[in-house]
C-alpha cells in the first residue's frame, strides 16, 4: 500500500482508470479480507476502476474449507466479491489421484478441491471462475489426468487453464524426484497437452498455450493475462518480485522480503518514484524482439513481422536495411518450419493450436535466427 500511494500519484497524467486488478504470487488467499480491501481502496481513490474492471484473485484450495467456510471473519469467495472481486483463478493443480497431489506437497485431496470450486462458482459465478491445472505431475498417469480434466469440466468453470509442471532446482520436490528417471521423464510428455486440448475442444475454445474459456463466451478470457501477452500495453505492478513495464522498459521489484522493505523504506525516505530505478530486462533489439515472440506467439492471435519490427525500435531504432533482414529472417523462419504456422498472410506468425504443446521449442530456435542478424 505504500508503494502504490507514492507511485500511482507520480503516473496520474498517463493513467485513466485500471481495466484490471490482479491479486498474484504466493498465495493471496491467505490475506487477511481487510488488506486486499485497502489495497483495492487505494487503487479507487488514487486511480479509480473502470465501471466493467476485471478484479482477479488467485486462491488455493487448502484456504476455502467447511472450516473457512462456517467463520463470518474468514476470507472467502463471497467476501471477495464484497469488496469488489469479481473473478477468482483456484490452483486446483489436480482432480485425480491423491498421490499424485501428494508426490507434489500440496495441501488439499479431491474433496477439498472440489469444495474450493464449489464456493467460487457460487459466489463468483461461471464467469468469474477460473481453474488451474498441472500437467505432468509425478505419479500422475495419462488417465489420472483425463479424470482430472473430466472433473474440471463437469464443475461448469468458464475458463481453465492447463501448465506443464515446472521442476524449478533446489525445491523439495526437485529433490525428491532427482534420483527417479522415470518421474522426470514423463513430466513433459506432450500427450498430457495434447489430450487436454483433445477433451477441452468440444466445450472450450483455446485462445492461448495454456488458457480455455468456453465456446461462445470470448468474454471468458483473461483481461489481464491479454493485457500481459501483448507488449504494446503498459501495465503497473507493486511487491515483492512484481514486475511493471511502462514505454517498453520492464523493471522488477526486490524478491526478497528484507530487500523490498528497504526498497520501500527508500520511496518512503524521498517520497518519490523513479520509473526507470529496478533492473531492466530489456536492453537490445534483440531482447525485445524475444520478449515480443514469448508474448505474441502464445496466443491465437500470433504475431506480424511489423510488431516485431515496433519492439526492436524501441530499444534501438532500425535501419531500413536491418528491418529488411529481419523481415528475410523471418520469412525463411516461417518456410522451415511450415507445419507448426497457420498459413495465413505473408506478415504473420501464428502458431497451430495443435502445436502449442511444441512452443518452447519453436522460440529456441527463433532466437536462434535472431542472434545471428545484425542488429546493433
Amino acid at each position: 500500500i505504500s508503494e502504490l500511494k507514492i507511485m500511482l500519484p507520480q503516473f496520474s497524467s498517463r493513467l485513466v482508470p485500471f481495466e484490471t486488478v490482479y491479486f498474484g504470487g504466493g498465495t493471496p488467499s491467505l490475506a487477511p479480507i481487510e488488506d486486499i480491501e485497502a489495497i483495492l481502496s487505494t487503487i479507487r481513490n488514487l486511480v479509480g476502476l473502470a465501471p466493467n474492471a476485471e478484479v482477479t484473485l488467485e486462491a488455493h484450495p487448502s484456504t476455502l474449507n467447511a472450516s473457512t467456510a462456517q467463520h463470518l471473519n474468514s476470507s472467502t469467495p463471497q467476501r471477495w466479491k464484497d469488496i469488489g472481486i469479481n473473478r477468482v483463478s483456484l490452483g486446483i493443480q489436480s482432480l485425480s489421484s491423491k498421490a499424485a497431489l501428494k508426490d507434489s506437497k500440496r495441501q488439499h485431496g479431491i474433496e477439498e478441491a472440489l469444495f474450493a470450486a464449489k464456493m467460487v462458482i457460487e459466489a463468483m459465478g461461471q464467469k468469474g471462475t477460473s481453474l488451474d491445472l498441472l500437467a505432468g505431475l509425478p505419479g500422475e498417469t495419462l488417465s489420472d489426468f483425463d479424470e482430472s480434466v473430466q472433473r474440471a469440466i463437469e464443475t461448469g468453470a468458464g475458463h481453465l487453464s492447463v501448465y506443464a509442471l515446472s521442476i524449478e532446482p533446489g525445491t523439495n520436490l526437485a529433490r525428491r524426484i532427482g534420483e527417479r528417471p522415470d518421474v522426470l521423464s514423463s513430466l513433459k510428455r506432450p500427450e498430457k497437452y495434447r489430450r487436454a486440448q483433445s477433451l477441452l475442444q468440444d466445450l472450450y475454445n483455446q485462445y492461448e498455450v495454456a488458457s480455455f474459456h468456453l465456446k461462445g463466451l470470448p468474454q471468458l478470457k483473461s483481461r489481464h493475462n491479454e493485457i500481459y501477452w501483448d507488449p504494446d500495453r503498459d501495465f503497473l505492478a507493486a511487491g515483492m518480485g512484481a514486475a511493471s513495464l511502462i514505454n517498453g522498459k520492464r523493471f522488477v521489484r526486490p524478491s526478497t522480503l528484507k530487500g523490498y522493505f528497504d526498497y520501500v523504506h527508500r520511496l518512503e525516505a524521498t517520497g518519490s518514484y523513479d520509473e526507470n530505478q529496478g533492473e531492466s530486462e530489456v536492453d537490445s533489439p534483440y531482447d525485445s524482439i524475444k520478449i515480443a515472440a514469448m508474448a505474441r506467439l502464445r496466443t491465437e492471435k500470433g504475431a506480424s513481422y511489423r510488431q516485431f519490427i515496433e519492439a526492436a525500435n524501441r530499444a534501438k531504432l532500425l535501419s531500413f536495411e536491418q528491418e529488411n533482414k529481419l523481415v528475410n529472417a523471418l520469412n525463411g523462419f516461417k518456410r522451415k518450419f511450415s507445419e507448426v504456422f497457420e498459413d495465413t498472410k505473408e506478415d504473420m506468425l501464428v502458431v497451430k493450436k495443435e502445436e502449442f504443446g511444441i512452443l518452447e521449442d519453436v522460440l529456441v530456435e527463433l532466437f536462434i535466427v535472431i542472434d545471428r542478424l545484425d542488429l546493433n
